[in-house]
């Protein structure tokens, strides 16, 4: 809802919203109780079903159409397909990094990975997830291709929604970290090659794709 200057009265709900699922405040299968929120934020119901619409486009919220509407619960085959589009998505922003890309790019993503590094160290779980997300769409920006832009946007959205609300072993954390410093290391070395094959090591591993596909099935991938 838009009043005269252009103001968009959902836009702030559904960054309250966000962050609350973000940060683990709300859980998946949580429901969004819309009157209350417009009790609590003082404000009518049209711009919290304008924010929850927002949020379902984005893969966070499942509207049940006239009934109400949640936090999204995930799958394991949800789960699956994010893997798979990962791989294709990384592959595809790898490529056209490279090309469009320069090394003041690639520094930059040298520095999220340090932040990301650091957060892990220092126990800062919700600030390695986030920073993490930013490393993703750090480098997908350096493709110069908005629409793939969108789509990682979207992704990494339902990523930080799983990632809160599980549990990574140190080890796992590790892996997290390394796969960041490889990529910007082969980056600037322009090793397309040794990016794919670091790509489809770290998502098979990271998202169990062993349990559905033989090895080197994302070669299919390469393009």
């Amino acid at each position: 809802m838009k009043g005269k200057q252009g103001f968009n009265a959902s836009q702030p709900v559904y960054e309250y919203l966000k962050n609350l699922i973000l940060s683990g405040e709300m859980k998946p299968g949580d429901r969004i109780a819309e009157q209350k929120l417009a009790d609590v934020l003082h404000i009518s119901r049209t711009p919290i079903k304008e924010a929850i619409n927002q949020l379902a486009n984005d893969g966070l919220v499942r509207i049940y159409p006239q009934r109400y509407s949640e936090v999204m619960l995930f799958s394991e085959d949800d789960v699956r397909h994010m893997g798979e589009m990962r791989i294709a998505l990384e592959m595809m922003s790898a490529k056209l990094a490279l090309y469009h890309g320069s090394m003041a790019d690639f520094n930059k993503l040298a520095k999220l990975a340090d932040a990301c590094e650091e957060a892990q160290r220092s126990g800062d779980v919700f600030r390695q997830i986030e920073t993490d997300a930013e490393f993703h769409l750090s480098f997908t920006k350096c493709t110069k291709n908005p629409l793939l832009y969108k789509f990682q946007r979207e992704l990494c959205l339902r990523i930080r929604l799983i990632q809160v609300n599980s549990t990574f072993s140190d080890e796992e954390n590790q892996r997290l970290v390394e796969y960041h410093r490889q990529l910007v290391k082969y980056l600037k070395e322009r090793n397309l090659a040794s990016i794919y094959t670091l790509i489809e090591e770290h998502f098979f591993q990271f998202y169990k794709l062993d349990q559905e596909y033989p090895p080197n099935f994302f070669h299919l991938f390469r393009v």
